[in-house]
């Protein structure tokens, strides 16, 4: 040890020739710590994860190894009153689940009793250090919540578990017993080329690569069914160093947030191989089975998140990649598919495990109408839209076909009057006012935002005119300030079509709280979806009744307020079941089920993290595609508004050369999928309606010349969003 490494940070890592130990050191080793590691004395000695940081110990600066074993108490005490370290990571275990139940002895010797041994040596040298125990996502076993986190109950599955669950009490046991900063990481599983060969994951890449070599015709498996939360080790890693950085010990659960099983592992991993029917390389062998087996792990990281600053940046398929990759190159063999043959959608399905077990609970309770989740969709997304009350209906269409009838129907507005909507928008938005035989007129849109132009307003007001429909298009909240001036110069109310765009604030104000009512889908490629559903929200008490009975049949809403109400007095509740079937109006059947309720629940709960991911991706895009500006028009927004990004719309500028069709068609076929932005000047039922409209609205005409958009939601991974940059620079360039 030489005299500069005297006031180097100093740690201690057990398991240090592992998959975590060897990632911890090259971490440590880059943040400039004196790095001590135990290896056990044997005939052969592995240090193949450890070669390109450890050559002789004799000459490498700042890397040393000790000999010594997590059964010998002794030598533990010695060696740690000797390192001295300011921070002991306990990575060393037998850490095989499977391999648990054949040698339980001895798990529970080097995975349980272990920490007591460096603990108990901790204490007795009196050293001032920290204290890192690794923990593991399998004390949960038979789960008890779903997601896991730290403050869900242990139930082991297998002696590994149970060893670990031991070593974990007795570090909590320790930090409160002797006031010791000690750490428990919860990690989940996690992966990496330098995962052990006997691990499922790894069994699967390596022996996807012999396959490929031609060494090997046959994977032997077991469970497939089986879901765990995987991560990217290195990542996790990380976790381990933040949580010794704080300055009391704590207990972290460190997971993704999303499960996959075995099966979909197989599925990401041969088709990245190019082979597309996995089955007949696959053979079950039941000698793999456990004899109590996990069935799912799903781990919830929020107070690491909170806490730590930390979060996973590795997708699934990211992780599969990197690790078939890995072991392909080691065996001097190459992908066949370098390809992209799956297409980047403009949406995606983004069904968690937490919305299954809302779904499954709706089943099992047998309240497939209106129930509480609902009443819970409806009751906090009115609150975050500044509302007072939300409506669940089975479409964003039904949601404006109900808020234009209502307001036709408190107001007295007659047929052939007009309501004034933006050039550019989704069909829907003009034909619900046709429908309520009003008659919907086009404003011309902003080049900059695609929404409603402000200045364009007025010079289409007539006596007729009774509303305008702004809408808030692709995630991005019209200019409302103007709009809001001059509807109250005219008299005329407000309808927000946020069908694309919720969640998101106009200057420090909601989307959804400017007009009379709001108007919002939860539709398959949109920001949370039911499946196909949306939402209507009012402040307006008299607004709400109105939309509550039309879209159930036009019945007496007093009947409605039964479910709302458990403890309605005697007098009450005759006169509501009186008039239960009491229809006072023409109405629809516009109600969502409870099952596509829950799934929004489960949805809402993770908005932010949906949010983030868009924003994130959106971003990312527009740095890649920064160098064709001159002839891309890349999404912009005012610092005064936020955008929740349902989408990424781009536009040729009017200066450029390049067709549209030549740009989009090259973008289909390389499998990322393109969408029109759909201005209504050119649509055929609109063009008989009111003829030529594409020279009176000069840029609905250059959008639908030269726009369209592309997908920027929250499972896209960095490899596709490099892969969607690519194909724009190879056309451009």
């Amino acid at each position: 040890m030489s005299s500069e490494n005297k006031n180097k940070n100093r740690a201690f890592i057990t398991g240090v020739t592992g998959q975590d130990g060897s990632y911890l050191a090259d971490l440590l080793l880059a943040k400039d710590y004196e790095v001590h590691g135990l290896v056990r004395r044997s005939s052969s000695f592995n240090r193949e994860r450890l070669e390109h940081i450890y050559k002789d110990a004799q000459s490498t600066e700042n890397i040393f190894l000790h000999y010594g074993d997590l059964t010998d108490s002794s030598s533990l005490a010695r060696l740690i009153e000797k390192i001295n370290p300011d921070e002991i990571y306990h990575l060393g275990a037998q850490s095989h689940v499977r391999v648990s139940f054949d040698v339980p002895v001895y798990t529970a010797e080097a995975t349980a009793v272990s920490t007591i041994r460096l603990l108990e040596a901790i204490r007795e040298t009196r050293i001032k250090t920290k204290f890192y125990q690794a923990s593991s996502s399998e004390m949960f076993g038979r789960v008890r919540e779903v997601p896991q986190r730290e403050t869900t109950p242990f139930y082991p599955r297998s002696p590994y578990a149970a060893a670990k669950v031991y070593a974990y009490w007795a570090a909590v046991n320790y930090r409160e017993a002797y006031d010791m900063f000690v750490c428990n990481g919860i990690l989940f599983n996690h992966e990496s080329p330098r995962r052990g060969e006997s691990f499922v994951t790894r069994k699967i890449t390596i022996g996807i690569a012999d396959i490929l070599a031609g060494s090997k015709d046959k994977l032997y498996l077991g469970n497939l069914e089986a879901r765990r939360d995987w991560g990217y080790a290195p990542e996790y890693v990380e976790a381990m160093w933040l949580m010794m950085q704080q300055e009391r010990g704590d207990d972290y659960v460190i997971a993704t947030g999303e499960t996959h099983s075995i099966r979909e592992f197989l599925d990401v991993a041969f088709d990245l191989a190019g082979i597309k029917d996995w089955r007949q390389y696959v053979e079950i062998d039941p000698r793999y089975y456990r004899p109590t087996e996990v069935d799912i792990l799903l781990g919830d990281a929020s107070k690491a998140r909170e806490k730590l600053g930390w979060q996973p940046r590795t997708s699934f398929p990211e992780l599969v990649k990197i690790m078939l990759e890995a072991d392909c190159k080691s065996l001097g063999v190459q992908l066949v598919s370098t390809e992209r043959r799956e297409q980047i959608g403009v949406g995606c399905a983004d069904i968690d495990e937490k919305a299954k077990l809302y779904v499954n609970d709706v089943l099992n309770n047998e309240r497939l109408s209106h129930g509480p989740y609902s009443l819970r969709l409806e009751n906090e997304f009115a609150k975050l839209h500044a509302c007072s009350s939300a409506l669940l209906v089975n479409s964003g269409t039904s949601a404006l076909q109900l808020a234009v009838a209502a307001l036709k129907q408190v107001y007295n507005w007659q047929d052939n009057e007009e309501i004034l909507c933006p050039a550019v928008t989704f069909v829907a938005s003009a034909n619900v006012i046709l429908m309520n035989n009003l008659k919907p007129v086009f404003v011309d849109v902003s080049e900059q935002s695609y929404n409603i132009d402000p200045a364009q307003i007025e010079r289409h007001i007539t006596e007729k005119t009774k509303a305008i429909m702004v809408v808030h298009l692709f995630g991005q909240p019209a200019d409302m300030d103007p709009i809001i001036e001059i509807a109250k110069k005219y008299n005329l109310k407000i309808i927000e079509d946020s069908c694309e765009t919720m969640f998101v604030k106009y200057k420090g104000r909601p989307v959804g709280s400017f007009g009379e009512i709001s108007c919002f889908s939860t539709y398959m490629a949109h920001l949370i979806t039911t499946g196909v559903g949306g939402l209507v929200c009012t402040s307006n008490s008299v607004h709400a009744e109105t939309l509550k009975s039309l879209a159930n049949h036009g019945r007496d809403s007093i009947y409605l307020q039964i479910d709302d109400d458990k403890n309605l007095s005697a007098e009450r509740l005759e006169q509501t079941v009186a008039r239960r079937f009491k229809f006072i109006q023409l109405g629809h059947s516009f109600r969502l089920t409870e099952m596509e309720a829950a799934l929004g629940v489960a949805q809402l709960e993770r908005k932010d993290e949906i949010l983030e991911k868009r924003r994130e991706n959106a971003q990312y895009l527009i740095e890649g595609l920064g160098p064709l500006q001159a002839e891309l028009q890349l999404p912009s927004w005012p610092a005064y508004c936020e955008h929740a990004f349902m989408m990424f719309p781009l536009v040729i500028k009017k200066e450029s050369t390049v067709q549209k069709k030549d740009l989009v068609m090259h973008l289909e076929k390389h499998n990322i999928e393109t969408r029109e932005m759909l201005p209504l000047t050119n649509q055929p039922f609109y063009e008989k309606m009111y003829g030529d409209l594409e020279s009176r609205y000069p840029v609905a005409r250059w959008i639908n010349n030269n726009g369209f958009y592309i997908g920027c939601h929250q499972k896209l991974f960095r490899g596709d969003l490099d892969y969607i940059i690519k194909c724009f620079h190879n056309f451009f360039l």
